[in-house]
C-alpha cells in the first residue's frame, strides 16, 4: 500500500432477524407492522399467534374471562381487534403474502425462508421444552399481557434458536423523550424470570446500543413505520443471550418431518450428551435477557434519526496507511 492511499473497508449487512413478540402482534399495529417490516427484514412470528386464533371462538364468546375489555389499563381491545385482523387477513389471503415466517408444531405446517435449516423447527422444539424444564409450573400471565410465561418460554426459545434476532416489544407507557430516563421493563422481560433467566437493562451510553437503536430506528423508518410511531406506537428491544447453545445452532441433516424423531440423537452426538438426558434445562445455564428502548414517541424522532445518519458510518472502516 502506497503511503497516503486509504484502504475502505465495507461491512455489508443482511437482512435482519426480528422476532415480534406477542405484546406487538396483538397489538393495533400488529398486522400492519409485519407487513412493513416484511420487505426490510427477515420476519418471525411465534406459534402462540396460531393458537389464539384456533380458539378464537373462546375469546369472542367471552369464556374467557381474563380477556375483559373493560378492566382498568386493560390492552385486550386491541388484542380483539388485532386477532380479528388476523383472522381475517388468515381467511381472506395466505399468510405467507406478508413476508413473515414462523415455526409451527411440525416442518410442513412451518412457514421457513428459502434456505433455511429445517432443524430449526426440532431446534426450537427442544428448547423450548429445555426451557419448560427449568420452571416448576406455567405462571398465570402479566398484567396487560394477553398471553402467559408459556407465550414468552416460546419467544425466547426462538430468538435463541435463530441464534441472532432481536425481540421487538411494545411499551405500554411511551417515553416523554429520547432523554427520559425512566425506564420500563417489558412484559417479555418480566415473564421470563419465571424460567430463572436474569435480565439487563443495557444503558443508553453503551456504543453498542446506541448503533443498535440507530439500525433498528432507520429501519422502521424504510419500511414505512414512522406514521405508526409517530401515533404512539413505542418499541423496546430484547435479545436473549444463550452460550450454551450454540451446540445446537450447527445444521443437522434430514428430511422434513422425520428429523424431529431422530433430533435427539443428533443433538446427543454434538453436545456429547446421550438422549436420555434431552432436553437439558443446563442449555439455559448462563443466559441472560437483555433490553433497551427503541424507540421514546414522537419527540426524540429527530434526535435518533440523526444519531442514526450519524452511527451509519461506523458500519465502514477507512485504514489510512
Amino acid at each position: 500500500m502506497q503511503p497516503g492511499s486509504t484502504l475502505s473497508i465495507t461491512v455489508a449487512a443482511g437482512r435482519p432477524r426480528l422476532v415480534l413478540d406477542t405484546s406487538v402482534v396483538l397489538s393495533d399495529y400488529g398486522p400492519m407492522l409485519a407487513r412493513l417490516l416484511g420487505g426490510h427484514a427477515e420476519v418471525w412470528i411465534t406459534r402462540e399467534l396460531w393458537h389464539l386464533l384456533d380458539n378464537l371462538d373462546v375469546y369472542r364468546d367471552g369464556a374467557d374471562e381474563s380477556w375483559n375489555e373493560d378492566a382498568p389499563g386493560s390492552t385486550d381491545g386491541p388484542t380483539r381487534r388485532a386477532l380479528h385482523t388476523w383472522d381475517r387477513l388468515r381467511r381472506v389471503k395466505d399468510l405467507g403474502g406478508l413476508a413473515c415466517h414462523w415455526v409451527a408444531d411440525s416442518v410442513a405446517a412451518s412457514l421457513l425462508p428459502p434456505g433455511q435449516d429445517i432443524a430449526l423447527v426440532a431446534r426450537f422444539e427442544a428448547l423450548t421444552a429445555a426451557l419448560q424444564r427449568r420452571s416448576a409450573r406455567v405462571r398465570p400471565k402479566t398484567p396487560g399481557r394477553a398471553i402467559g410465561a408459556g407465550g414468552a418460554r416460546d419467544v425466547a426459545a426462538l430468538a435463541a434458536a435463530l441464534g441472532d434476532a432481536t425481540v421487538l416489544c411494545l411499551r405500554r407507557t411511551p417515553l416523554a423523550s429520547a432523554a427520559d430516563a425512566q425506564r420500563e421493563l417489558p412484559a417479555l422481560v418480566r415473564e421470563l424470570a419465571h424460567f430463572r433467566l436474569p435480565a439487563l437493562n443495557v444503558s443508553d451510553d453503551d456504543p453498542l446500543v446506541q448503533i443498535s437503536r440507530a439500525h433498528l430506528v432507520t429501519l422502521l423508518e424504510r419500511a414505512g413505520a414512522s406514521v405508526a410511531l409517530w401515533s404512539g406506537l413505542a418499541l423496546q428491544a430484547v435479545r436473549v443471550a444463550a452460550p450454551r447453545t450454540e451446540g445446537l445452532l450447527a445444521p443437522v441433516r434430514g428430511d422434513g418431518d422425520a428429523l424431529a424423531e431422530s433430533y435427539d440423537e443428533a443433538l446427543a452426538g454434538a453436545l456429547g450428551a446421550t438422549p436420555a438426558n434431552l432436553p437439558d434445562p443446563a442449555w439455559w445455564d448462563g443466559a441472560r435477557v437483555l433490553w433497551f428502548d427503541v424507540y421514546a414517541g414522537p419527540q426524540g424522532l429527530s434526535q435518533q434519526l440523526a444519531l442514526a445518519e450519524a452511527a451509519a458510518p461506523r458500519a465502514r472502516r477507512s485504514v489510512r496507511g
